[in-house]
């Protein structure tokens, strides 16, 4: 008996507490895979505490939820979401993201010509709402051309094959989990494009914002530049991973506290000027070159904070390595399984 060939397309949602989101997530997506015979779409949620699951169950969606006993993170609602699905390719978003009408149809068939491809995203804009308003926009990530590059963010097209091939997400990566996946990808030879269309909206906090820096590091967001760090160690893949934009940040930012503090330090203990007037120097020329550049001393100041920021949480990530991906659980509590989207849902919602 033959296998039934594998959709086209599958989308994974990942949500945690994403109840004024969510509908309009899911309702962007519907008709853009409505063209695509069999395309599934699962919602896999991180144990949320508001109505996320119960707006979600709506929607001829599946949907799944993962226990509050687990390590959750963006990685495992990924990983959990591409080991429940089936699709040829995979398109990843997050709960806060509206799909840009269109996108996916030029997306795919660019990822069918060409076998090389493992990802393709789009540039997407940020959008902050205060009482129904946006308050703040903001474009990331903006190419005039298509352009191949060293990682894909949270919204992102992939190639199943290729995922299978480099062993997929990593689960127990708190944050970075999308260009830690890019660098085994880069590494195992598939190129990676950024396209010029807008791949989705996104509602949140201002990029950079004190408010911003502030939840990523109660939510330890910035711990998984030291855990990639610490889990490619000793491996082929340390190269690709050392190079990634969040790792060069953290480790520049690592050695220059560390030159500071050390030099400091030496020229306290032993009593003697030039270390201590080589650390004022350089910390001189630093905080100059910020001035420069951001024209402001509070900019300069948050600026600051987020480096120290992300030294020490890149630090505890990288002395709290994550765990093989084959450890992570999966006996995931289906709350409602996976239908095949037909052609007559889009006009269900």
């Amino acid at each position: 008996m033959t296998q039934p060939e594998a959709p086209l397309i599958s989308v994974v949602i990942i949500t945690r507490n994403e109840a004024t989101h969510i509908a309009a997530a899911i309702e962007a997506v519907l008709p853009e895979v409505a063209r695509y015979p069999g395309a599934e779409i699962l919602v896999v949620d991180s144990a949320s505490t508001d109505r996320t699951v119960d707006i979600a169950r709506r929607y001829p969606v599946g949907v799944v939820r993962l226990s509050a006993r687990w390590p959750l993170s963006a990685a495992a609602g990924r990983y959990i979401g591409d080991r429940l699905t089936s699709g040829q390719f995979i398109l990843h978003l997050d709960g806060d993201m509206v799909l840009t009408p269109g996108w996916l149809e030029t997306a795919l068939p660019l990822m069918q010509a060409n076998p090389h491809l493992a990802g393709v995203s789009g540039y997407w804009v940020n959008l902050t709402v205060e009482n129904g308003r946006v308050v703040h926009r903001e474009t990331l990530e903006q190419v005039d051309r298509p352009t191949p590059v060293k990682e894909l963010g949270g919204a992102a097209l992939y190639r199943r094959q290729a995922l299978v091939e480099v062993g997929g997400f990593q689960p127990f990566i708190r944050s970075y989990e999308e260009p830690e996946l890019c660098a085994r990808l880069r590494h195992a030879g598939y190129t990676l494009l950024r396209l010029p269309g807008q791949i989705c909206d996104h509602y949140g906090l201002p990029e950079h914002s004190a408010a911003s820096y502030r939840r990523r590091w109660r939510s330890k967001l910035w711990i998984g530049c030291g855990q990639m760090l610490r889990y490619h160690l000793g491996k082929e893949t340390f190269r690709e991973v050392a190079t990634l934009q969040g790792s060069i940040y953290f480790l520049s930012n690592l050695l220059g506290f560390a030159a500071f503090l050390g030099l400091s330090l030496l020229g306290l203990v032993s009593r003697k000027k030039p270390p201590l007037l080589v650390a004022g120097a350089g910390a001189g020329a630093a905080i100059g070159a910020l001035y420069y550049k951001k024209r402001s001393l509070a900019a300069v100041a948050l600026n600051l904070w987020l480096r120290g920021l992300i030294v020490l949480s890149g630090l505890e990530g990288f002395f709290t390595p994550p765990l093989p991906p084959d450890q992570y659980p999966t006996d995931v509590e289906i709350i409602q399984p996976i239908p095949a989207i037909k052609a007559d849902h889009a006009s269900q919602i």
